[in-house]
């Protein structure tokens, strides 16, 4: 694995040079660029404010040490880098697709593999269409293979070229945090294909369409995104990143790039939430991005499934009302295994019975 202080690949040079690409804490340019859309001024968080008059935004977390903003240049170093090659692939990509107009984009590992395929299989279950309109983006060639295998197009953050992540043993360990950084990058990189793009975890379920929510409810804001429960540290707007869905305009790419380059604040506090919510909000908050939180009845998150206390009353007839389920508010994977099967998320029963996690767990042990 690249430790946080080696140096980038010769053709890329030092991380931090003349001219960074981490905003220590400021919105990107293009942010600076919107004005508030008048239309939305009477129900604005802050009718007042017209504009992002400030680059500077508090996002309420410790200033990220130097070997993490390091670390974060690195990351964007190699990215950039690769941008022409990468984009022309996904551009290719998304040709074969058919250019949908919504794209589903997913992140994942050798070990997160057979999560995403329990994805697949709930909605093929529900019939839900969707193998047209994913992209998967895989962290190792091992996730990239078994991905081709079943037919899914996928780009590959090969860590021979990119900056290594994928293999979180835990939630908020550095390598989860090193996976983060990819979470924004790839979203900016699908918006740019000039797709609406729903970008999700794969510890995920479908029950029914969320498409059709979107077309039938989602008109007039630019980006829809999954109630967290009441976690303090997400506030203000206590949302859940593990299922955003974007539209794709000026003001939904300036607020991904804005944070995609403030990436070291996620290398600091080990989360990709919390500088998102502190970000999302500013935007918010001078009017220039409208965002729904989406019905936690309906996208129903990892909060409402307790494995001590069972559902939770405001989950409702989450089986015949609900979406999507994310069965997240877990910390590691054995965690997750565990509500797959306490609460019926399971639709691979050979990938995810108790004897098969065993065998993983100790394979991964003996790795």
């Amino acid at each position: 694995m690249t430790s946080d202080n080696s140096p980038v690949n010769a053709d890329v040079g030092k991380s931090r040079g003349s001219d960074p690409y981490e905003l220590p804490r400021q919105v990107s340019r293009s942010g600076l660029m919107l004005r508030a859309d008048p239309k939305r001024i009477d129900s604005a968080v802050n009718p007042h404010v017209d504009r992002i008059f400030s680059r500077q935004m508090d996002l309420s977390i410790e200033v990220p040490k130097e070997h993490l903003v390091d670390l974060a240049e690195t990351f964007h170093s190699r990215y950039r880098a690769n941008e022409s090659v990468r984009m022309d692939a996904l551009k290719k990509i998304y040709d074969q697709l058919g250019r949908p107009k919504e794209v589903i984009i997913v992140l994942y590992c050798k070990n997160f593999f057979s999560l995403f395929e329990n994805w697949l299989a709930s909605c093929a279950s529900h019939n839900i269409p969707v193998r047209q309109k994913v992209i998967a983006f895989t962290l190792d060639t091992e996730a990239e293979e078994k991905t081709t295998e079943i037919g899914i197009k996928n780009y590959c953050i090969d860590p021979e070229i990119y900056a290594e992540a994928g293999g979180a043993s835990a939630f908020g360990d550095l390598e989860f945090a090193r996976t983060m950084f990819y979470k924004n990058a790839v979203i900016a990189d699908t918006l740019e294909l000039g797709a609406n793009v729903l970008f999700q975890d794969v510890d995920m379920i479908w029950l029914r369409d969320p498409f059709d929510y979107f077309h039938r409810y989602c008109r007039d804001h630019d980006l829809y995104i999954m109630f967290d429960g009441p976690n303090p540290m997400h506030r203000p707007l206590y949302v859940n990143t593990g299922f955003i869905y974007v539209s794709c305009n000026d003001a939904s790419r300036a607020l991904i790039e804005t944070a995609l380059r403030n990436s070291a604040s996620i290398f600091q506090c080990r989360s990709h939430q919390k500088p998102f919510n502190q970000i999302m909000a500013c935007f918010e908050l001078h009017n220039v991005l409208a965002v729904k939180v989406l019905p936690q009845q309906l996208f129903l998150n990892g909060h409402l499934f307790n494995l001590e206390r069972g559902v939770c009353e405001k989950a409702g007839d989450w089986q015949n009302d609900g979406y999507v389920v994310h069965y997240s508010w877990t910390g590691n994977r054995e965690e997750k295994r565990q509500k797959i099967e306490k609460f019926g998320f399971n639709y691979l029963p050979d990938r995810h019975s108790s004897q098969d996690a065993d065998i993983r767990l100790a394979a991964d042990k003996a790795q």
